[in-house]
């Protein structure tokens, strides 16, 4: 991981991921909404899921793919990121390249506007989704398989959808303020 956060260093030496997420054109009524979530609270993710060498994660939304390599370090799990700011996906892409890791894969995605593939954790920082916008994602993971998991920020999935169970809550510490996280089973 030390290697890639000092490609993360150099990469962005210079450049705000604020401001790129800003300037990159999106079709929220929020814009781009940047923040990485810190690796203490994906780790408990895992942690929660059972995630492990032989299942998948996928990231919603996932920025500049910091969490996503994370993932793969710490769970092996073949891990995904999709995301809607191009600058981001690229940077992840070269450094996946360049370091020669397996198991990453990054795509430029609006989730709303694609098939979401399917993954035996998926996370989303979902504290900036509208109402309509959960229902939607709850449609897209309709189809995800008995026993997935999702973590969602701030509000439960299950609120949306009876095919999800929350299975457990945590409180946890970003970098802009505490929320609950919500560990959520497919059931259905």
């Amino acid at each position: 991981m030390l290697l890639i956060e000092a490609m993360y260093f150099f990469l962005y030496l210079g450049k705000s991921p604020y401001q790129i997420a800003k300037k990159s054109p999106s079709t929220h009524p929020l814009g781009n909404i940047y923040g990485e979530t810190p690796p203490k609270i994906l780790k408990k993710i895992g942690e929660k899921t059972g995630l492990s060498k032989g299942k998948t994660y996928l990231e919603l939304g996932s920025g500049r793919g910091k969490g996503v390599f994370f993932m793969r370090e710490v769970f092996s799990a073949v891990s995904t990121g999709l995301d809607w700011v191009e600058p981001f996906i690229e940077s992840s892409i070269g450094i996946k390249n360049f370091l020669r890791i397996e198991g990453v894969h990054f795509q430029v995605q609006d989730i709303f506007q694609t098939s979401l593939p399917k993954a035996d954790v998926v996370y989303i920082y979902s504290t900036s989704l509208s109402d309509a916008e959960f229902l939607q994602l709850a449609k897209q993971l309709i189809s995800f398989p008995k026993g997935a998991y999702v973590a969602t920020v701030s509000e439960p999935l299950a609120y949306y959808s009876a095919d999800w169970k929350v299975e457990s809550r945590f409180k946890a510490a970003y970098p802009w303020g505490k929320a609950d996280v919500f560990i959520q089973k497919k059931v259905e």
